[in-house]
């Protein structure tokens, strides 16, 4: 099953990298991951597919890792996010305008 991680975080140079190699010291592929800096902070989304006993555990030692504020735990995978390319955005808004 998949399982998303909503990870408060400070804002420091390195915790994104040790929270990777947290999720890969335990042999686990990131399916998702995505980012926002807001000042001091890092608010970090991360998916992997792990069984329920193995994300709880996660769960609770992610707090112990330093630099972590809050974890959040949920079931599944992030809304996906549809990107439109910049030559499908222009030709969307010529075909508006001819309308």
């Amino acid at each position: 099953m998949h399982w998303t991680y909503q990870i408060t975080a400070a804002s420091h140079p390195r915790v994104l990298l040790q929270l990777v190699q947290f999720f890969e010291e335990q042999s686990l592929v990131i399916s998702a991951l995505d980012v926002a800096l807001h000042h001091q902070s890092a608010k970090i989304s991360l998916t992997v597919e792990a069984d329920g006993p193995l994300a709880h555990r996660l769960h609770a030692e992610l707090p112990q890792q330093p630099h972590v504020r809050h974890v959040e735990l949920l079931p599944g995978r992030p809304s996906a996010v549809q990107v439109q390319a910049p030559a499908a955005r222009r030709a969307g808004k010529a075909n508006r305008a001819a309308h």
